[in-house]
């Protein structure tokens, strides 16, 4: 039993606060600092965002989606299937694109190549959010309810 006080372990409670406070650098880096004038604290976020998350998913989500496979997959339309699925899913593609995106910033830190990039950050931006609703969304399924 984790340290929050659900049936959660502690992997699991650490990665869950970890998660949100990705979440909260995500909006600081969207809403204060993707000017020009920070536009390298803002890169500078946003790697350690996937950095932090890249390590959540290795230590708690893909050991939890390996282990929970057959549950999720023997009766794929009940809600914390269905949370799994979209999670992974959706996480799993703004994480890449996040890696991605940060890889191109960490090779050739200019505003250039972040600007020409923006509706994709923004897209990510969107689907990392999505994920981070989902992911408290399984944890809430599975770990209180």
């Amino acid at each position: 039993m984790g340290f929050l006080g659900t049936g959660a372990s502690t992997a699991a409670d650490v990665n869950l606060l970890s998660q949100l406070v990705v979440v909260a650098l995500l909006i600081a880096g969207r809403w204060m600092l993707s000017d020009k004038k920070r536009a390298r604290l803002h890169g500078q976020l946003m790697v350690f965002a996937v950095v932090v998350t890249g390590v959540g998913i290795a230590i708690v989500m893909l050991p939890s989606l390996v282990f929970g496979f057959g549950a999720i997959t023997s009766d794929p339309t009940i809600p914390g299937s269905l949370i799994s699925i979209f999670h992974s899913i959706i996480g799993g593609a703004a994480w890449l694109y996040g890696a991605y995106l940060s890889l191109i910033w960490g090779l050739k830190p200019t505003t250039v190549e972040c600007y020409k990039r923006k509706s994709a950050m923004r897209l990510v931006f969107i689907a990392w959010l999505a994920a981070a609703v989902l992911g408290v969304g399984f944890y809430v399924y599975y770990y209180v309810v």
